[in-house]
């Protein structure tokens, strides 16, 4: 625990991080298609407004499903 905090603001802040990247990505995949095929190509693959709004969602989505395993790490540095 993080000074006595069981990181409970933390999880809610990475949930409200979960829900605007979910409704990012909802934004993106509303443009026409031919605007998300040229701005797919506006960037490198890796580092496009598509590419970045799904793997940020997935990388949040990842963070919520292991919280215990991140906090309980986070513990183990705090107390080493």
């Amino acid at each position: 625990m993080k000074n006595g905090i069981n990181y409970y603001e933390e999880y809610k802040t990475i949930q409200q991080i979960e829900k605007h990247l979910d409704n990012a990505r909802d934004l993106v995949n509303s443009l026409p298609d031919n605007l998300q095929f040229e701005l797919s190509k506006y960037h490198t693959i890796d580092a496009t407004l598509l590419h970045c709004t799904r793997w940020g969602l997935q990388a949040a989505e990842d963070i919520l499903k292991d919280w215990s395993k991140i906090t309980a790490q986070l513990e183990k540095w705090e107390n080493s």
